[in-house]
């Protein structure tokens, strides 16, 4: 399967999602202050690996849907990245300089087409 591993130049804060229909549904955030390794079933695909080196101190957070949600659908998947972007942080609000329109651009100024 597929192995990370980092060097001394590279960040991650590994995140791990699980929202197989067939699977118990969840999210893992492992924040760790040392190097370390994750291997996800390179040797036994049902066995993940995650190992850290020289750390005194260890994060996890972890998450999964709400009771109210149908784990058969997406529903699951909105809940568990909802709550990693909770525990994280929201992105800013894009400015609206950066999104090309200006009042130039209004709805006035384009011909609807209709069929």
């Amino acid at each position: 399967m597929t192995s990370v591993s980092l060097t001394s130049l590279q960040v991650a804060i590994p995140w791990v999602m699980v929202a197989a229909k067939s699977v118990f549904q969840f999210g893992l955030l492992w924040n760790i202050p040392a190097y370390g390794s994750v291997d996800f079933g390179s040797s036994d695909p049902a066995t993940q690996v995650w190992t850290a080196y020289n750390q005194d101190q260890l994060d996890i957070f972890l998450t999964t849907y709400g009771s109210d949600t149908d784990p058969t659908g997406c529903g699951a998947a909105r809940d568990i990245l909802s709550h990693y972007v909770d525990a994280v942080g929201h992105a800013p609000e894009i400015p609206e300089w950066a999104t090309g329109w200006s009042p130039e651009n209004n709805a006035a100024t384009f011909r609807v087409f209709t069929f």
